[in-house]
């Protein structure tokens, strides 16, 4: 019987790294390579010492109107302040036995790599979605189904704080669902034809609604003891992403066990920096 080598597995470890990097770009909306990422202030200590990194946050200043040839003299102080964030590991594992390599070599790669990929793009997206209840000013009602006006009213709030687009409106599904089945509501009378028609038949999202991005994701956290899921409509300064490094595999052996454990790890942080620059859409769950 021949015997399972390192050199058996190191031959689909490229193929365990790129399903699993694929996937996460593919499935993850705030990891590297998702289309929320740009909404997230990101900085990286990849190759640096520590794991700790200060975000600085500034007041906004106001731009007047002077007349020619008077010297302004009222500059307006620069206030800041800083949010520290700390990096910290995540993990996800797999157990691939000798059987299962000798039996069936690349499916178990791939399947490996789009599991472990698909752990990973979870917690990110998770772990960033969790601050959404934690922002300053919320929109929706408790035990109430999410309306089209919750959106509108989000995206004004945010205007009105002077929060630079464009924003990223993050719903769950069902607040999605609530809104296309709404009474009178302009998405359900914009669905019978056109770009509209197609991206919310097949796509099961919106690409632009008012200006604002949005998409669908399951991980928007339940709150108000379950009663409800906190959606969010977001500037880009309202979250801080920082790096220590991004997703990476590793396997070790266990010869009793007759298998390899591949570890998907993971090193980053994430937290609010400003809070008014996001509003929770907090609506029935």
């Amino acid at each position: 019987m021949p015997v399972t080598t390192t050199s058996t597995l190191e031959d689909i470890i490229p193929t365990i790294i790129a399903e699993a990097m694929h996937t996460i770009r593919a499935n993850a909306l705030f990891a590297p390579g998702g289309i929320g990422e740009k909404w997230l202030q990101v900085r990286s200590l990849e190759g640096a010492p520590g794991k700790t990194m200060d975000f600085p946050t500034f007041s906004q200043f106001t731009a007047y109107e002077v007349d020619e040839g008077v010297d302004y003299d009222t500059p307006e102080a620069l206030s800041a302040s800083k949010v520290s964030l700390t990096a910290t590991e995540k993990i996800a594992m797999t157990t691939i036995s000798d059987l299962a390599l000798e039996s069936a070599r690349d499916d178990v790669a791939r399947e490996a790599g789009r599991e472990l990929g698909l752990a990973m793009a979870a917690k990110v997206d998770a772990d960033v979605m969790a601050l959404f209840s934690g922002l300053t000013t919320t929109v929706g009602s408790t035990g109430v189904d999410c309306s089209y006006q919750n959106v509108l009213d989000a995206i004004n709030a945010l205007s009105a704080a002077s929060a630079p687009s464009p924003y990223l409106c993050v719903l769950h599904p069902q607040q999605w669902y609530d809104l296309l089945t709404e009474a009178s509501s302009p998405l359900t009378a914009s669905t019978g034809y056109g770009r509209m028609a197609e991206e919310v038949g097949y796509n099961y999202f919106v690409a632009q609604l008012y200006g604002t991005q949005v998409v669908v994701h399951p991980s928007c956290p339940l709150v108000s003891e379950d009663a409800d899921r906190a959606g969010a409509v977001l500037s880009d300064r309202a979250l801080g992403f920082l790096w220590k490094w991004r997703p990476r595999i590793a396997y070790e052996r266990d010869e009793s066990l007759r298998a390899y454990e591949v570890v998907m790890t993971a090193c980053y942080a994430v937290a609010e920096l400003d809070g008014t620059m996001g509003i929770a859409v907090v609506t029935d769950a």
